[in-house]
């Protein structure tokens, strides 16, 4: 464990966690795993989910008592990380604008954590290990928890790559020209990224000026590539001269936050040195489409969900012919499927009793969305979810989200 690391409070660490609350790699490495004795049990990241779950849940007051606090803090943890809503949906759920939330959304973080210490006898003994005369770093702390409010504010969006990389490119030519620096972009076609774009470009940044500090009078070269689900970014800067007593080396301090900034989006920083030349290796995930076959009648609705799932990592498909639809989810194989009900020629039920039974499509979530009131039966039937209709952007987007993370959760055979 390193001294960052080991500098985390119980804040930090829940804050990482209920922002991965269904990413079952990243809940498995989570130190509130040990720390509330979920080390032994059969499957440790379902479990831990379901414990944050169950202690949102214990804050929420009962209806004999009255705690406006209490209730306030209840409703933050639930949208934002139960229910998966983005920070402004539900800043506009509560009423609130996005800096208020980000206050109240700390204090919820803070009574959770409470919560739990005293659920579990936690204390930061526990989760900094035993450092016996140590001073608390402060400073330290500060970053961490910025670090966490980023990877929880910024975690579900994607970057295209070429702009993002050429605005940085741009941004260091001042710098560049003053040192005597040359440099340059070569760039692949190259699949869109999971981190945000601003996050990206700072890091881009980062490690420009540091090479441009470094070998001045020399070249800098900024390349991307992709590698199977990963793009990776490599910088290549080069003196052309050096002193015998001259070595070459990166900021440390700047590769230490890049670094960082990187795994809060499962990103890695690799870097090196030779003689004569810097190398760093910027590894990024490749954003997954997640394709959604939408199966509605109505050319408007279609559009409306279309604009629901813009700037986002769904891609929805469309067709109002539910005669073909089954045959369309064979050839996509989508992740999800939104299925209307109340269709001219074979209705939603039919088509959802053909999905169900296929042997290519059985395993495929749907989500029946309709303005009848059969939410029994259409669960009964098979259906993954029910919407009502009119389906508002915040309930459309989550009930994507709940069941493609439900996916994710999902054992592997």
């Amino acid at each position: 464990m390193t001294d960052m690391q080991s500098e985390q409070t119980v804040e930090v660490t829940l804050r990482q966690a209920l922002s991965r609350l269904y990413d079952p790699a990243f809940l498995r490495r989570s130190p509130l795993v040990t720390l509330l004795g979920l080390a032994q049990t059969p499957n440790v990241a379902e479990d831990l989910r379901h414990t944050l779950e169950e202690s949102i849940e214990a804050l929420k007051p009962s209806k004999a008592t009255s705690n406006p606090r209490g209730q306030r803090h209840y409703q933050i943890l639930f949208y934002r990380y139960v229910q998966q809503f983005s920070q402004r949906a539900v800043a506009d759920q509560l009423g609130v604008c996005t800096r208020h939330l980000r206050r109240e959304q700390a204090a919820a973080i803070e009574a959770l954590a409470e919560s739990l210490r005293v659920r579990s006898r936690l204390s930061e003994r526990d989760l900094t290990g035993s450092n016996e005369g140590a001073v608390p770093n402060n400073g330290e702390e500060d970053v961490a928890r910025e670090m966490s409010w980023l990877g929880d504010s910024l975690a579900d969006q994607l970057t295209e790559v070429a702009p993002v990389l050429g605005e940085a490119l741009e941004l260091a030519k001042t710098l560049a020209h003053r040192y005597s620096v040359c440099l340059d972009l070569s760039l692949d076609d190259l699949p869109w990224v999971a981190i945000a774009p601003t996050v990206l470009k700072q890091v881009a940044l980062n490690l420009l000026t540091s090479a441009i500090h470094s070998v001045a009078g020399g070249h800098v070269l900024l390349t991307a590539r992709a590698d199977r689900n990963e793009v990776v970014l490599h910088i290549a800067a080069s003196a052309d001269s050096l002193r015998p007593d001259e070595h070459l080396d990166w900021d440390q301090t700047v590769i230490a936050i890049s670094q960082r900034l990187a795994g809060l989006f499962n990103g890695r920083l690799l870097v090196s040195k030779e003689i004569g030349t810097l190398r760093a290796d910027l590894v990024l995930p490749s954003a997954e489409q997640i394709l959604v076959l939408a199966i509605e009648d109505n050319a408007d609705t279609l559009q409306l969900w279309q604009r629901y799932v813009q700037d986002s990592r769904f891609r929805l498909v469309g067709t109002k012919e539910p005669e073909k639809a089954l045959a369309l989810a064979v050839e996509l194989q989508p992740r999800l499927i939104v299925l209307d009900v109340m269709m001219p020629g074979l209705d939603g039920w039919g088509l959802l009793a053909q999905l169900r039974h296929h042997p290519q499509t059985s395993t495929i979530p749907v989500l029946v969305c309709t303005v009848l009131p059969q939410r029994e039966l259409a669960l009964s039937l098979g259906a993954s979810e029910f919407i009502s209709k009119p389906v508002t952007y915040r309930a459309f987007r989550a009930a994507l989200e709940r069941q493609y993370a439900a996916l994710l959760c999902e054992p592997e055979h």
